[in-house]
């Protein structure tokens, strides 16, 4: 009797074709958790982007006042947009602030009232910053 020991050729190309196959499972399985985890990422970024917004937003409204000149403390709300008096820069005087959304962002207008009597506020010198983007 003769007996053969080892591996064959043919053991040799199954056994790399199934690592082969095992190989590119696991790394279309890494890299789909990888984009998901990326996208979850985003959207807690997103999120903790608005909370912030929002609560300084609170904050202003809650401390909104008359405007420098004597007007109402809410001078329009609309579904895209609020405009009210408030002391935001801290410095005493009731500055005209505006959020209103852009096209894709949530943006602040702030308007300071001018020198003379009676305060004006001249809306084309109002500062605009994106509040979130």
């Amino acid at each position: 009797m003769n007996k053969r020991s080892g591996i064959s050729l043919f053991e040799i190309i199954i056994s790399v074709g199934l690592t082969a196959i095992i190989v590119m499972v696991l790394s279309r399985f890494s890299g789909t958790v990888s984009s998901i985890g990326t996208v979850i990422n985003q959207r807690l970024q997103v999120q903790q982007d608005l909370e912030q917004a929002l609560q300084g937003m609170v904050t202003e409204i809650r401390s909104a006042g008359p405007s420098a000149f004597g007007g109402y403390t809410l001078e329009s709300a609309s579904t895209s947009s609020i405009v009210f008096y408030s002391d935001v820069e801290r410095d005493g005087a009731m500055e005209r602030v505006r959020y209103y959304f852009g096209t894709s962002t949530l943006q602040k207008g702030v308007t300071e009232p001018t020198s003379s009597t009676p305060p004006l506020y001249v809306t084309s010198t109002e500062a605009i910053k994106i509040t979130v983007p």
